[in-house]
């Protein structure tokens, strides 16, 4: 009985531990409004307006990715102040891109409306990004930006 007691919880640790690495190696962070915590590891750009509320951010420690959505302020926000170029959805399918871990904020890729708008440029527009490539995808409510390798 000892025996399949032990292997009950050898069994447990091997499914529960891979889910708890994700899940510290893709810390999440909410943000009512924005804070300069925001930018606190370098993870996103000091790009966007200080006006931006709701903000949900999430970065991949090993994978170096960054995902970050929020509600645009009163001021707007403009992707191609910020060296961001209007591109067609079939770029989006066309590179290896990964979505945020167990959240459910982020956006279903199959639901593009006419009203979305896709930007890409570079994840760190001010110094070099090592050719990291983000997008912006602007929807009536809000904007998605994320950055990973190409």
């Amino acid at each position: 009985m000892k025996v399949i007691g032990l292997l009950a919880v050898a069994c447990l640790l091997a499914v529960l531990f891979p889910v708890g690495c994700l899940y510290l190696e893709s810390p999440n962070r909410y943000y009512e409004s924005h804070e300069d915590a925001l930018y606190d590891g370098m993870w996103v750009p000091r790009l966007f307006p200080s006006d931006i509320r709701e903000i949900h951010e999430q970065h991949n420690l090993d994978g170096n990715e960054v995902w970050l959505r929020f509600r645009p302020g009163p001021g707007g926000f403009h992707p191609r102040g910020h060296g961001f170029d209007e591109v067609r959805f079939s770029e989006l399918q066309a590179i290896r891109s990964s979505d945020p871990f167990m959240v459910g904020w982020w956006f279903n890729r199959d639901q593009k409306r006419p009203s979305h708008k896709l930007y890409k440029g570079s994840c760190y527009p001010r110094r070099d990004a090592g050719g990291k490539i983000a997008f912006i995808l602007e929807t009536p409510e809000y904007f998605y930006w994320w950055c990973q390798h190409p």
